[in-house]
């Protein structure tokens, strides 16, 4: 393979995994959204659930477990920060998402 192809296939590469995480940012900015509303209580159990699942069944790393958590016990304002910021590790959090029964 040439440089030239490996280089664009690299870049290309890193533009569709910027879009995948865009598009898991905003889907946990809707995610926050309906957290503040009348099923609220219900989309918090359903992904406490859906991290116990991960607990029992060792699907995930600990910290991400024990982060969900937490995160999930946080008010609408503060879990919604915490679902949507943009750092590495709130990338890295939406790439294990308690939230996928809403996909």
């Amino acid at each position: 393979m040439k440089d030239d192809d490996f280089l664009e296939q690299r870049r290309l590469a890193r533009q569709a995994k910027a879009r995948h995480d865009e598009e898991l940012r905003q889907f946990h900015v809707q995610v926050a959204d309906a957290m503040n509303g009348s099923e609220a209580q219900q989309m918090r159990e359903r992904a406490l659930l859906s991290v116990h699942i991960w607990q029992e069944k060792a699907l995930c790393s600990r910290y991400y477990i024990d982060e969900w958590r937490r995160i999930l016990n946080l008010p609408p304002q503060a879990l919604r920060q915490a679902i949507t910021r943009d750092d590495g590790e709130g990338i890295a959090l939406r790439q294990n998402s308690p939230f996928e029964f809403l996909m």
